[in-house]
């Protein structure tokens, strides 16, 4: 090993050893809502997979304790549509994770909600399609799939421009994290419980944009920052935004969480400032979008303390 060569990894190393020590100091799990009708919807939908795909598959309590927490205030129907769809998604993430080469025809799958096959997931997304296009219509479930399709393919995109190992700027990186991360698709969720479709002003108006904004960079903020020992353990570190401001900023991995922790206090604060200019136009519809997007962000800070 020549002499460059060695005293990058033996800067690496310390930076390492240097961000398994860190302590979050100042930040505390915010207090949270869970589903009041979790139990009889998740034995609901136990049945309804159990019908479809045999006794055999149980519905994931990870996936569906998340999504109790994320978003506790929908109606039954939304929630049982949002818990099939978000187990077929599940599922077959689980499937391209072994089988990679085959996103580009599941993404068209999707697009034409044609699931044929005899696999597991092709029998929950079956499923999932018909609930779904009942529960919420099938100008909106069709809206949903387009978002998880734009959402799919800019993660990619990011994914494979952060693995790159290029270097980027502190904001840069979060707008990319922000972009890769897909909370659009989970903010078209909460859209989809507040029983809102888009509308040309409201895509246009700085608060619904900054709220949106805000609300996903804590979203982000949060899930990098309670990542960091698991990403040190599968050693894809680099690519957390811990590493990154420590690496830009030439400080230590405390300084840097520390004032990630900060970042996530400020955008938490932006975010109910636009909500809450939001909440003057006492359109009840928009007030229950608010609401479930401040849920969203608690609900995800939550499970990322104890998930």
């Amino acid at each position: 090993m020549n002499c460059n060569k060695q005293k990058k990894k033996l800067e690496f190393d310390h930076r390492i050893s240097d961000l398994t020590n860190v302590h979050l100091r100042g930040i505390k799990a915010p207090s949270v809502k869970f589903h009041p009708n979790w139990e009889s919807l998740f034995q609901f939908i136990q049945q309804e997979i159990a019908e479809e795909l045999g006794p055999n598959l149980e519905l994931s309590k990870g996936i569906s304790n998340f999504l109790f927490y994320v978003f506790p205030s929908l109606t039954y129907d939304i929630a049982s549509s949002v818990l099939i769809y978000n187990m077929a998604l599940f599922m077959l993430d689980e499937h391209l994770k072994e089988f990679p080469g085959e996103a580009k025809n599941m993404i068209q799958k999707i697009r034409n909600k044609s699931f044929t096959g005899n696999k597991n997931y092709d029998k929950l997304w079956r499923l999932s399609i018909k609930v779904c296009t009942e529960v919420m219509g099938e100008n909106t479930f069709d809206q949903l799939l387009e978002c998880l399709i734009h959402t799919w393919t800019k993660a990619l995109e990011v994914h494979k421009l952060i693995c790159s190992e290029v270097t980027l700027s502190d904001s840069k990186f979060i707008e990319l994290r922000r972009v890769g991360s897909s909370v659009s698709h989970l903010f078209f969720l909460v859209l989809i419980g507040a029983k809102m479709q888009f509308a040309t002003g409201l895509q246009s108006d700085p608060n619904y944009l900054g709220l949106n904004k805000h609300a996903a960079i804590h979203v982000t903020l949060v899930n990098d920052l309670y990542s960091l020992r698991k990403q040190i353990r599968d050693g894809s570190v680099k690519r957390n935004y811990v590493y990154v401001k420590m690496n830009n900023g030439n400080i230590t991995a405390q300084q840097s969480v520390d004032e990630i922790i900060h970042e996530i206090d400020e955008a938490d604060i932006m975010a109910h400032q636009h909500g809450e200019n939001l909440k003057k136009t006492n359109d009840p519809n928009l007030c229950r979008y608010v609401d479930g997007i401040y849920d969203a962000m608690k609900g995800n800070h939550y499970w990322s303390t104890i998930g």
